[in-house]
């Protein structure tokens, strides 16, 4: 491929052409060009700090002292390598589908209106069990609870502004698209398979 673009180059060159080719890839194997720069962005002013901010807008975890703590762990362990970075942001977020699944289904399912803390502690208990025996009421404050609630249920639902908020859908027509036209299997299309309600 390399020299493919090379060819591409001599060819556009002496036809006065501007042509421009960007290639990115891992140090091994090396890959060496007859024409052209080479940058290795490790180390390159910024790298470091883009990757935070990589971290900081698409990695959905929330914003609690845990979560800080896992970008952090993300980026050390990274060394600067931003695909990877990117890898395992997307392995995290796909984790989130089994939670935003959950959440959906308590509000869907639930008998009367859940405050957002009991929510909160149902979603975990069906993906992350063990968390629960480490709750930290210092560090799971009612925002934080708030802030994962509205965040797990894709934006379907909300914390009420009442003297004691509970958890409901923005709007009853998000309830009669899940139940009345099968929105859940529309919207997880693996529902019938893994099924809980």
């Amino acid at each position: 491929m390399v020299l493919f673009f090379e060819h591409i180059g001599d060819l556009t060159t002496s036809a006065n052409i501007s042509f421009l080719v960007c290639f990115s890839s891992r140090h091994y194997p090396h890959i060496t060009l007859e024409k052209g720069l080479s940058l290795v962005l490790e180390g390159q002013e910024g790298h470091s700090q883009d990757i935070t901010s990589y971290l900081g807008s698409i990695l959905k975890i929330g914003h609690s002292k845990v979560a800080e703590q896992i970008r952090i762990d993300v980026q050390e362990k990274a060394s600067e390598v931003f695909l990877w970075v990117v890898l395992v942001v997307e392995i995290l977020n796909k984790d989130r589908i089994e939670v935003n699944c959950f959440c959906v289904q308590w509000v869907l399912f639930t008998r009367q209106p859940l405050r957002p803390e009991q929510l909160y502690f149902a979603i975990l208990s069906g993906v992350e069990p063990e968390v629960l025996s480490q709750w930290d009421p210092n560090e799971i404050t009612a925002p934080v609870t708030k802030r994962y609630v509205v965040d797990s249920c894709k934006e379907l639902a909300e914390v009420t502004r009442s003297k004691n908020p509970t958890v409901q859908f923005i709007h009853e027509s998000v309830r009669d698209f899940l139940l009345k036209e099968d929105g859940l299997k529309e919207i997880w299309i693996d529902l019938e398979r893994n099924f809980q309600g």
